[in-house]
Formats: C-alpha cells, sequence, structure tokens
C-alpha cells in the first residue's frame, strides 16, 4: 500500500507539470485529457493488484489456521484424559 499512495504521489508531480505547461499553451482541455489519460488507469490497476494481493494472504493465512485448528481438535480427540 505504501508503494502505491508514494506512485500516487508521483504521479502528481509527473502529471502536474505538463499539464499546467499545456494550459499555459492554451491547449485545449479534451487534448490535454487524452495526453494523460493512462495515468488513471495505471493508478486502478495498481490498487487493484494490490487488493488482489492483499486478499490472497489473507486467504492463506485464514488456510493455515484452518488447518491448525483442525490439527488441535484431532489432538485433543485423541488425547488421553486422565480420570
Amino acid at each position: 500500500m505504501r508503494r502505491l499512495l508514494y506512485g500516487y504521489e508521483s504521479l502528481k508531480t509527473d502529471v502536474s507539470v505538463p499539464v499546467n505547461e499545456l494550459k499555459r499553451l492554451q491547449v485545449p482541455e479534451d487534448k490535454i485529457r487524452l495526453a494523460v489519460q493512462y495515468k488513471p488507469r495505471v493508478i486502478y490497476d495498481a490498487a487493484f493488484q494490490t487488493a488482489n494481493r492483499i486478499t490472497e494472504e489473507v486467504n492463506s493465512c485464514a488456510r493455515t489456521m484452518e488447518k491448525n485448528l483442525e490439527k488441535l481438535v484431532e489432538a485433543k480427540l485423541y488425547e488421553k484424559t486422565d480420570t
């Protein structure tokens, strides 16, 4: 997530300077938008990939915890008790 946010901060600078220059040169707004249209998509794709990776990690942890719980229950079921 930090890397994603850092990437956004970098994009702000990367986009702001050229947009300001294009505005100064009186380039029409629709042309400016075309020039930088892929930037928001890059951010969205990075966020989507990050969310997928987090979900994979959480699912992996949940599977491990489930297996450990099953082992614990199994061990307790077959454990001899002092009666």
